[in-house]
């Protein structure tokens, strides 16, 4: 089973293509599809510039990790949008391309000729289009399945299986690949959830998150129905909130060698649920400064350096943020 994990923000990564190498290496990911486009706009550019992406691209690329391409569109502007798939492909260079089509293309929104149109400018030559979205067809009756089906630009497809809320994957991946197969018979490869997020409930907000053993699960049924390669959503999530243990769960490999010594003394700890609901991490000491993660309870983090009764915590992403020491436990 290959692994592709999608890549939403450049900036929650390590910007080293060498380091983000290896850590995909250690966890068993075979590619990254990373967000190009949204509508006809360039994304993960910088003002425009393409140097830090090409060079992530080709970093990536020259240690064996495959790099896909993908991008959010509306059915606005269909034509720009086909041209600006092909100017992306053009210059960054993928065998994939994965166009994600959600909501707004629910007519009379989004109308079979916008697709059309956009895609027609899709030129082949070994390029394989899959378009990603909707989970259920069924819960989208307004959106044109067979006319999307039968435009032959489009070769497969890559719903978001991700049970948020539930702890049903097979049944859930099984009603995905029935209701896919019901217009369907081209290429289906899911994409998986690997992030935790808060769900609204009758009883008030409750922490969700995929567990290893679903996420075990839907790595079996994709077996059972053939399938070869499965999509993640997201590297983001795992490496902005000290969470790889997702990663391990999702690709079934658990790192074997330890991380490099950062050249200081460091320790474990978890936020502890005795004492807290959840943990902000700021930019600096203090509740002064501006809070830009939260953490949800028993969440590990790696701590190195402290400040009065501020600690500091290291990000596998490179990045450090401070948060309380009364609300960790030293594990």
């Amino acid at each position: 089973m290959k692994h592709y994990f999608y890549i939403w923000q450049l900036e929650n990564v390590p910007a080293d293509p060498l380091v983000l190498a290896a850590l995909c290496k250690s966890y068993g990911i075979d590619g990254v599809a990373i967000k190009v486009l949204d509508g006809a706009s360039r994304f993960n550019t910088d003002g425009g510039n393409d140097k830090r992406l090409k060079s992530m691209i080709d970093g990536l690329r020259g240690t064996g990790i495959d790099v896909e391409l993908w991008g959010y569109h509306y059915p606005d502007s269909p034509g720009l949008q086909g041209d600006m798939i092909m100017e992306r492909i053009e210059k960054l260079s993928t065998t994939v391309y994965l166009a994600d089509l959600e909501i707004e293309w629910e007519q009379p929104f989004g109308m079979p000729k916008a697709a059309e149109t956009m895609f027609s400018k899709v030129k082949r030559g070994g390029l394989q289009v899959l378009m990603t979205g909707a989970r259920f067809p069924l819960n989208f009756p307004n959106t044109p399945w067979d006319k999307l089906d039968n435009l032959v630009e489009i070769d497969g497809f890559d719903p978001q299986i991700y049970w948020l809320g539930a702890h049903n994957p097979f049944d859930q991946a099984e009603r995905c690949w029935q209701e896919y197969r019901d217009f369907t018979d081209k290429s289906i490869i899911p994409a998986g959830p690997c992030w935790g997020q808060n769900v609204k409930t009758a009883q008030g907000p409750v922490w969700w998150e995929p567990t290893a053993e679903e996420l075990q699960q839907f790595r079996d049924w994709a077996v059972t129905r053939g399938i070869g390669k499965l999509y993640w959503w997201s590297l983001d999530w795992p490496l902005t909130h000290t969470r790889m243990d997702l990663v391990s769960f999702a690709t079934g490999v658990i790192p074997q060698e330890p991380p490099p010594d950062p050249g200081y003394d460091t320790y474990e700890a978890i936020v502890d649920p005795a004492k807290c609901r959840g943990l902000n991490a700021r930019v600096g000491p203090g509740t002064g400064n501006a809070a830009v993660l939260a953490f949800h309870p028993s969440s590990r983090v790696i701590v190195v350096g402290e400040d009065g009764d501020w600690r500091k915590i290291k990000l596998p992403a490179d990045q450090e943020l401070w948060v309380h020491g009364y609300y960790l436990r030293k594990i």
